[in-house]
């Protein structure tokens, strides 16, 4: 059951890689206001959490700098070159001989 929580919150088994990314940065970003939350409202309870504190900062800074990136490979659909000359043969067999018979418009001269 919590697997499939945790799944649905990053957005399900479709989603890109990107966005379920960004989604887990974003969920640790609200457990860590929480975090952040619970400490402030307890001082005395965070002196022995000093050191989990700066390494928690220390992440945050790490996560906030790091790169992205993103490599989309797009590969043709099968048949859509047949798809294109299709209409291409349609546009040069249909289309360009009626707009090659209309008159152009007499030209404006703006001065």
């Amino acid at each position: 059951k919590q697997d499939y929580a945790r799944i649905q919150s990053m957005g399900g088994d479709e989603t890109d890689s990107m966005t379920k990314l960004a989604n887990q940065v974003s969920r640790i970003s609200m457990n860590l206001k929480g975090i952040q939350e619970v400490m402030s409202a307890n001082k005395d309870a965070t002196k022995p959490l000093d050191a989990i504190t700066g390494e928690l900062k220390r992440i945050g800074l790490w996560l906030d700098q790091a790169q992205m990136n993103v490599e989309v490979v797009n590969q043709p659909v099968p048949g859509m070159d047949k798809v294109l000359s299709s209409m291409a043969d349609a546009i040069t067999t249909s289309l360009l001989p009626v707009t090659s018979a209309m008159p152009l418009p007499p030209a404006t001269i703006i001065s």
